[in-house]
C-alpha cells in the first residue's frame, strides 16, 4: 500500500495506519540518525523522536513531497540539530560496522581483514567531509534517493545535490589516496 494513502487513512481515524507507516520506514529513519551521529543509542531516541513530530503534525502535512522525503528531513534535522547542541561536546565517529562486509561473505581471512581495514579508512574519510557532502552521500548511496527526494530532504536545488555528491565523491578518493599511500 502506497504512503500516500495511509497517510489519508490515518487522517481518517486510523491508527493502524501510522504504525504502518512506522514498520516500513524505522530501519531507514534509524539508519540515517546512526550514520549522522555514530551512536546507536542517540540514532534510537532521534528516530522514535522523528515519528513522534510526524505523529503531531501529519493532519497538516501538505504532501508537497513524499511521507518518506519528509520523515527523512525531519530525521536529518532532529540529529543535525542534536549534534550542535552544547551537551554533545564528543567528537562524532561513525558507528563500528556500518559499511563493513556482510558477515560470512568472504571465507578467506586475509581478505577480509583488508576489507574491514579498507571499510575503516572509508568509514575515517566520509567523517571528514563537510556536512552537505557528508548528508547527500548518504542519501544518495544509502538510502538510494534520486536526486529529486535529496533536493527535497535538504531543501536545496537539484543542482546543489548533485554538485555535493559530486564533490563528496572526489574528495573521498583524495582522502583515501592520501591515506593509502
Amino acid at each position: 500500500m502506497d504512503d500516500s494513502i495511509l497517510v489519508e487513512r490515518f487522517r481518517h481515524g486510523d491508527e493502524g495506519a501510522f504504525n504502518q507507516l512506522v514498520e516500513r520506514h524505522k530501519r531507514e529513519a534509524y539508519f540515517i540518525a546512526l550514520r549522522l551521529t555514530g551512536s546507536h543509542e542517540d540514532a534510537r531516541d532521534l528516530s522514535q523522536d522523528a515519528f513522534i513530530r510526524c505523529y503531531q503534525s501529519l493532519e497538516n502535512f501538505r504532501g508537497d513531497c513524499s511521507f518518506r522525503t519528509w520523515l527523512y528531513r525531519i530525521v536529518m534535522n532532529l540529529s543535525l540539530n542534536y549534534l550542535k547542541s552544547p551537551r554533545v561536546s564528543r567528537r562524532v565517529e561513525w558507528a563500528d560496522g556500518q559499511m563493513d562486509a556482510m558477515p560470512g561473505t568472504d571465507s578467506d581471512p586475509d581478505r577480509a581483514l583488508l576489507q574491514r581495514q579498507r571499510s575503516q579508512l572509508l568509514r575515517a574519510a566520509i567523517a571528514r567531509l563537510p556536512v552537505k557532502q557528508k548528508q547527500t552521500l548518504m542519501l544518495k548511496v544509502y538510502s538510494e534517493l534520486k536526486y529529486e527526494e535529496i533536493s527535497e530532504v535538504m531543501r536545496c536545488p537539484v543542482g546543489t545535490a548533485k554538485a555535493n555528491f559530486f564533490h563528496a565523491v572526489k574528495r573521498l578518493r583524495e582522502l583515501i589516496g592520501k591515506d593509502e599511500g
